[in-house]
């Protein structure tokens, strides 16, 4: 028996449609277009008229991978700290170019980096970003992820963190689009393997491209709490004390979400076979570094959550920030006395882990190449109490973005996945002694990917402006788009004009990047 469609419910479906297209349209055919441009313009202005030498990391890695494009892989650089996945992969670059009606194929540094290039604006979209967009056309744009400023500058230059991205972030694609099985998991798991050559830390976020699948398998299942208490009667009533509490809900997602893992446990070896290889690994290197072990010692570093926190504020913020978003946050925090009561005893734990595990490193207070220098030292530490200053910042950020996150997964295992997320954001940034914006680009592409523009049901108010349904994801999908751009532009500005040289190197040109 089918339900007709009232004129109001026909009409809804329309404009879902027709934002949609319009979607679409902008994606594929006008702010793609310009993201392609500008990265294009920002290569040639790079690697053929300004900065036509090997800068900073590239003075290790672009000799190493020549040495590979060359037939010598006995040779490593023991200042490297990372596998050798770039070089192999510049080796089977220089190959395939071979094969091209060009008179000669040198991996010098503009080929090198134009690997990056194509990975970051061609690769990454047809893997990643394409499929995403395909299936929830109202999350994202395409241009809005390639131009991140986290990792614009790395599209032109020769750094291992756009093949790395590229490789994890497609292994979490196949994990998220795909049904979760043997197969899938196979090829998920082939991508992380592939994706560890490049980075180390991809590890832990494969468990979380592990937990997606997982999530997604619930998700088609329609696996409910209900469901899980009438199959487990007996530990759902060992459970009932619980019930009136909120602790309840977040057990039985986590009972939920063990069940079904256990049930497939079969599509979760194949993980698990890169665990035990990881570990292996570390075993024989005896650490996690390949090389410049001295100068990437393991610590504790928690200030890495409230740094990290600052920057995806930084890029996300079109997608967080309405009169709506504000009002939530002030409720959440000050709504009551018991709730001032919690933030103030926020406040004071995020205090004393900035007092007792903040990491300033060397690098930090000597190399000006960097934004965090100045950062650093005009803006967090530049007074006795200016670090504590940034609590109410970085709370704020905190609270806005995983809520952002959370909205956009109201799902059986919703509880999993945000911890899962904070587990994997927590392990991969928190043991670094460096405060290095690239660190946290992989926590920001999942944050992003992972959360919606809007919904066409929902209302925005942003500077006395209101946006209703698709004319809310328009209008944050555009602010993104715009803001990204501004950033790029500044960056290239700052990166191409900004010169200075050392004293211990005068002749080399020096410049400011993340």
């Amino acid at each position: 028996m089918t339900t007709k469609q009232s004129p109001k419910d026909k009409a809804n479906i329309k404009s879902k449609s027709s934002a949609s297209q319009l979607l679409s349209f902008l994606n594929y055919y006008i702010t793609y277009p310009i993201a392609l441009t500008l990265i294009s313009y920002s290569f040639y202005l790079i690697s053929f008229k300004y900065v036509d030498y090997q800068f900073i990391d590239e003075i290790f890695h672009i000799p190493q991978a020549q040495k590979y494009c060359n037939g010598d892989f006995h040779h490593w650089d023991s200042k490297i700290t990372t596998p050798p996945g770039l070089y192999v992969l510049a080796y089977l670059y220089e190959k395939l170019l071979s094969f091209l009606p060009i008179d000669t194929v040198e991996c010098d540094i503009p080929t090198l980096r134009s690997l990056n290039t194509i990975g970051g604006t061609i690769i990454l979209p047809l893997c990643v970003t394409i499929p995403i967009a395909r299936r929830y056309p109202t999350r994202l744009w395409i241009s809005n992820v390639v131009l991140i400023p986290l990792i614009t500058i790395y599209l032109n230059l020769f750094y291992t963190e756009v093949w790395s991205t590229i490789f994890i972030l497609s292994s979490f694609t196949v994990s998220y689009l795909c049904p979760f099985g043997v197969k899938s998991s196979m090829l998920s798991s082939l991508l992380v393997f592939s994706s560890l050559w490049f980075r180390q830390t991809n590890i832990v976020w494969s468990a979380f491209n592990l937990v997606i699948g997982i999530d997604q398998k619930i998700r088609l299942e329609n696996y409910t709490v209900e469901k899980f208490e009438t199959k487990y009667q007996s530990l759902s009533k060992y459970l009932q004390f619980l019930k009136s509490w909120k602790v309840y809900s977040m057990i039985m997602e986590i009972l939920v979400f063990m069940d079904t893992a256990l049930g497939n446990i079969l599509a979760i070896i194949p993980f698990l076979v890169n665990f035990v290889l990881f570990g292996v690994f570390l075993l024989y290197n005896q650490g996690i570094t390949f090389g410049d072990k001295e100068n990437h010692v393991s610590t504790i570093h928690f200030s890495q959550i409230y740094y990290c926190f600052l920057f995806m504020g930084f890029c996300g913020w079109p997608l967080i920030l309405s009169r709506k978003s504000l009002a939530g946050y002030l409720q959440f925090s000050f709504g009551s006395m018991g709730k001032i009561i919690g933030t103030a005893m926020i406040y004071t734990m995020m205090a004393y882990t900035i007092k007792h595990f903040t990491v300033v490193h060397p690098f930090l207070l000597a190399d000006n190449r960097h934004y965090t220098f100045y950062l650093w030292r005009k803006v967090i530490d530049s007074g006795t109490y200016s670090r504590y200053a940034m609590i109410p910042i970085y709370h704020f950020l905190m609270v806005l973005m995983l809520a952002q996150f959370a909205k956009g997964h109201r799902s059986t295992t919703n509880v999993v996945l945000v911890l899962g997320y904070m587990f994997c954001l927590f392990a991969t940034i928190i043991p670094s002694p460096l405060f290095e914006p690239r660190y946290y680009i992989l926590p920001y592409l999942y944050w992003r990917l992972l959360t919606d523009a809007g919904s066409v049901d929902d209302t925005l108010e942003l500077f006395g402006w209101k946006f209703s349904g698709e004319q809310e994801i328009l209008a944050k999908l555009g602010a993104e788009f715009i803001w990204n751009l501004v950033v790029n532009l500044a960056m290239l500005f700052v990166f191409i004009n900004f010169e200075f040289s050392w004293d211990s190197e005068p002749e080399v040109i020096q410049r400011i990047i993340w």
